[in-house]
């Protein structure tokens, strides 16, 4: 589902982004409830409401949201949730499930609606679910040392829905010591490969993976809005998640990773068509175009795209960079595709980049 919104780029206005989501509500509703009953399955927890009942609920949570949007009070949304704990059971068990259903249509609506209408969305959603949170026992402390005991807080954090909580422990990380690299490469690669482990094994949903997925997502934007990386840098780089690519998390470290390295990076995302990057290209002209695959056909997709970027491209050649999970699996397979260079990570992949180049 996508609303239908001016492109994510574009800075609307509180009233516009209310308007995008009341237009929607009814499917946006649907999905929200999906996700949510999903979710409870899974944990082993029943819906804490009837079909019908959850879903005038939701929807009486998204008409609270916009008419909190559109007015600027996040305290009129704070007390509308207050207010709706009980019927979501009592005391600590309803805030809880109330928590996770706000946090699933946060990420229903930021996904729907792009990185605009949430601008709007989350200074309004977000102070309601750190209050409650606050009142939750799991709350408390967040965890300090190593790397690794850092991503073993973080994966149990996104797996229990807790968006706010995961970013707090990021950022407090952050300003302990840890460098973007160490977050990107130490923390969330672990914690999401272990949620991927746990899947196969099917000790956890769809339904939790997808979340813990989203909250990354919004997790790395955070971080990106509030570290400062360099820029007036005077190469450029451009990173793309080619037709049918839809995993995103890696390539965005990649950027991020790139921009820490000197590179100005575009990151242009999912599901991007061939020949839009291709025009992006010959506008720009990037030294370094970075192309990942998760999976084999993907892998097809990123050679006749270089393919074309061999032959379109004569005098001038940027470095090409590929990456994820499908290279990593078939040793010398970026080889075959005619890239430039690989790494098992993005870090890796930066480090050699920077040393080739250097």
């Amino acid at each position: 589902m996508r609303l239908d919104v001016p492109d994510s780029g574009v800075d609307l206005t509180a009233q516009a982004a209310g308007e995008a989501i009341r237009d929607h509500l009814p499917a946006l509703s649907a999905e929200i409830v999906r996700q949510f009953s999903a979710l409870q399955r899974a944990s082993g927890s029943p819906p804490p409401l009837d079909p019908a009942a959850l879903r005038a609920a939701v929807e009486a949570h998204l008409r609270a949201l916009v008419a909190a949007v559109q007015h600027d009070s996040h305290a009129d949304f704070l007390a509308h949730v207050q207010a709706s704990i009980p019927a979501f059971g009592p005391e600590r068990a309803g805030a809880d499930a109330l928590r996770k259903l706000l946090e699933i249509s946060g990420q229903a609506i930021r996904r729907a609606a792009g990185s605009a209408v949430w601008n709007s969305v989350q200074p309004v959603l977000d102070p309601a679910l750190a209050w409650l949170l606050s009142e939750d026992t799991k709350g408390s402390p967040l965890p300090a040392g190593s790397p690794a005991e850092i991503a073993h807080a973080y994966l149990h954090t996104i797996l229990d829905g807790d968006r706010i909580r995961a970013q707090r422990l990021v950022f407090d990380a952050l300003e302990g010591g840890l460098s973007i690299r160490q977050i990107y490469l130490d923390v969330f690669q672990p914690a999401l490969y272990e949620i991927g482990h746990l899947w196969e094994l099917g000790r956890v949903s769809i339904a939790q993976e997808h979340l813990a997925t989203a909250i990354t997502q919004s997790v790395l934007a955070a971080i990106y809005a509030r570290v400062e990386l360099p820029t007036n840098l005077t190469r450029h780089a451009i990173v793309a998640c080619l037709s049918g690519n839809y995993h995103e998390i890696g390539p965005r470290m990649l950027a991020d990773l790139l921009q820490v390295g000197g590179f100005n990076t575009r990151f242009l995302g999912a599901n991007t068509p061939e020949d839009s990057l291709l025009d992006m290209i010959e506008t720009l002209k990037p030294d370094v175009v970075g192309l990942p695959a998760t999976t084999t056909p993907q892998v097809e997709t990123v050679q006749r795209a270089i393919e074309r970027l061999r032959a379109d491209f004569t005098t001038y050649r940027p470095t090409v960079m590929v990456g994820g999970l499908a290279f990593n699996l078939v040793d010398g397979l970026w080889r075959a595709v005619r890239a430039d260079v690989w790494g098992p990570d993005a870090g890796q992949a930066v480090d050699r980049l920077v040393g080739s180049s250097g």
